[in-house]
């Protein structure tokens, strides 16, 4: 008995510290550097004239576990739709329990949580209507396999993910949990725009297997 209790103890310890422990690897990133993105980088994938703005493509300082609604932003202006990366979040529902289809307590708070795939694609709906674009989600669906761009859950720094720390239906959180907006995939890289970073490019293989292991979870905006 005393045994199950420590280790349901260290289990609910981990959990908590997610947050805490996500901010502080957040707070340690170096600053943003868009101008080694090249030149085309972005026109590939979009033809709304898409510029990189660090205000609102990278997460910090406002948004210190809002990876998740920057990552959407950046989706969503990629394509035309004009929607700062603070609007997102504050139109995204927020709960103390749900992380599937609400943003598990505050972005704009260092100890914030997390969402899945179904809360970002609802919350894209909501800047959509009237653009003729409709926002889908997938699980399952191989990295390849994505229309680009794509909002994808993988892991900060693509490190090894840990858990699950929590299961709600068929989703399940780790730790530390992250959202990039996919660009390209290429033979042996990644292309993203990632909301700590700004323009980066990550081997492939590291991606995939976070990709894979948080569950294939994609977020895309296609036509009506």
């Amino acid at each position: 008995m005393t045994m199950r209790r420590a280790t349901c103890g260290l289990v609910a310890l981990l959990a908590a510290s997610v947050c805490t422990f996500a901010y502080l690897v957040v707070a340690s990133q170096p600053e943003p550097c868009p101008e080694t993105a090249p030149r085309d980088a972005f026109d590939v994938v979009s033809d709304a004239g898409f510029v990189f703005d660090p205000a609102n493509d990278m997460q910090m300082p406002e948004l210190p576990t809002g990876c998740e609604a920057t990552a959407l932003s950046t989706l969503l202006r990629l394509h035309g739709v004009e929607a700062a990366k603070t609007d997102v979040a504050d139109a995204m529902p927020r709960s103390d329990t749900d992380f599937v289809h609400s943003f598990l307590g505050d972005p704009y708070r260092g100890d914030g949580g997390c969402c899945m795939s179904p809360c970002v694609a609802d919350t894209a709906a909501r800047f959509l209507a009237g653009h003729g674009l409709i926002a889908h989600q997938t699980e399952g669906r191989d990295l390849a396999d994505l229309p680009m761009p794509s909002v994808v859950w993988v892991t900060i720094d693509l490190a090894e993910p840990q858990g699950p720390l929590k299961t709600q239906g068929a989703y399940e959180m780790f730790y530390p949990s992250h959202c990039v907006t996919v660009l390209g995939v290429d033979d042996d890289t990644v292309r993203t725009i990632d909301p700590l970073k700004g323009y980066a490019e990550y081997p492939r293989d590291k991606l995939e297997h976070a990709y894979n292991v948080l569950g294939k979870q994609a977020v895309y905006i296609g036509k009506e």
